[in-house]
């Protein structure tokens, strides 16, 4: 009677905390998933990411787009870059950035971007999609 259904309700609040603490534990790469999602929430950054969800951009077009200075907008390229979130190509004096794809796709027909940084995997709606 009661205290049977004591017993399995303990068994299977052991079993939950046993999985939580092997999830809390086996996150090896929470420290680079934090910085990541920390990168990703900075204002600025967010809206270069999302101005490269249609295609690679130059610094100079970043800047112009964000109304911002060529340094500042490249600052935060680089933090992006630098955290694996974006990557780069010359083409004479010109840098351009696009969404690493290691880590970024787009839905063809929704135009979301679907993030997966190992840790967490996340969609950020297209600016069309979102009603923008």
């Amino acid at each position: 009677g009661e205290t049977s259904t004591a017993r399995r309700t303990d068994r299977r609040d052991r079993g939950v905390l046993r999985r939580s603490k092997m999830m809390v534990e086996g996150g090896a790469g929470d420290e680079d998933c934090a910085s990541r999602l920390k990168a990703l929430a900075d204002p600025v950054r967010l809206k270069i990411v999302k101005a490269l969800q249609a295609g690679e951009m130059t610094v100079s077009d970043l800047a112009e787009l964000l109304e911002t200075e060529v340094a500042n907008a490249s600052h935060h390229c680089r933090a992006l870059k630098n955290q694996g979130l974006a990557i780069t190509r010359r083409d004479g004096k010109y840098i351009y950035y696009a969404l690493d794809p290691r880590v970024h796709s787009r839905k063809a027909r929704s135009g979301e971007s679907c993030f997966d940084l190992g840790c967490c995997r996340f969609v950020l709606p297209s600016d069309e999609a979102a009603g923008a």
